[in-house]
């Protein structure tokens, strides 16, 4: 009896189990590959979607912020132009002036109008109807707002009425005075005592040395 017919389809069939046998581990493998995608696609699609709700938290967190913030910069222009509206009444009292600093704090700007209106209603352009007095009032008495909302408790001015009248400096003296009653420290530079005589000071005089033609400090004087 011929077996080589039968030894060669055995071959065959081994072979094409082996075959088998390996296109199974591979499925295998592929299976346990596609079951480890699935999983991590799972993991995934969780974390995009923690991080979508995260995204619209902090957008709703901005956004309260934001509202925040303006709120708190629109009362603080308010604040000012109640201070300016005040420090304005002790120069011009007949003309009733109300300042309004304006702002968009919407769009984050940093520029601030004044915009200055008459009991009368018409308005006023600072730097170019009502002088230097009246631009040196509103630096001033805005400069002293600012420092105390800070929390800062010293104030420097260099001649900062220098072209107001004597009987002007006078009616600002009650200004410097509520920013003494208010806890401040002003180091001021001046040429007449006009505006602080009768205020408490510590008082130091530059003198000219006409002999040795030299500026010297002289000792400082309480008043």
């Amino acid at each position: 009896m011929d077996l080589s017919y039968h030894k060669t389809s055995l071959s065959l069939f081994r072979n094409s189990i082996n075959k088998m046998r390996v296109d199974l581990e591979i499925g295998k493998r592929e299976n346990m590959q596609l079951a480890t995608i699935a999983e991590n696609f799972l993991i995934a699609n969780e974390a995009k979607t923690r991080l979508i709700n995260y995204i619209e938290f902090l957008k709703r967190i901005k956004s309260i912020l934001e509202e925040a913030d303006d709120a708190f910069k629109t009362r603080r222009l308010d604040e000012l132009s109640k201070e300016v509206s005040n420090a304005l009444a002790v120069i011009y009292p007949v003309e009733s002036f109300t300042a309004t600093l304006e702002a968009d704090t919407k769009y984050r700007s940093r520029r601030a109008d004044l915009v200055l209106k008459h009991k009368n209603g018409t308005e006023r352009i600072p730097d170019v109807s009502e002088g230097m007095l009246l631009q040196q009032l509103v630096s001033f008495s805005a400069s002293l707002s600012f420092t105390l909302k800070m929390g800062m408790d010293k104030l420097y001015m260099d001649e900062a009425f220098s072209v107001a009248y004597k009987e002007n400096l006078a009616k600002l003296a009650t200004l410097v005075q509520f920013a003494l009653e208010a806890g401040m420290q002003i180091i001021m530079i001046e040429q007449s005592d006009v505006g602080y005589k009768h205020l408490p000071r510590r008082e130091h005089r530059i003198l000219k040395d006409e002999i040795d033609e030299k500026v010297v400090l002289a000792p400082y004087v309480d008043f």
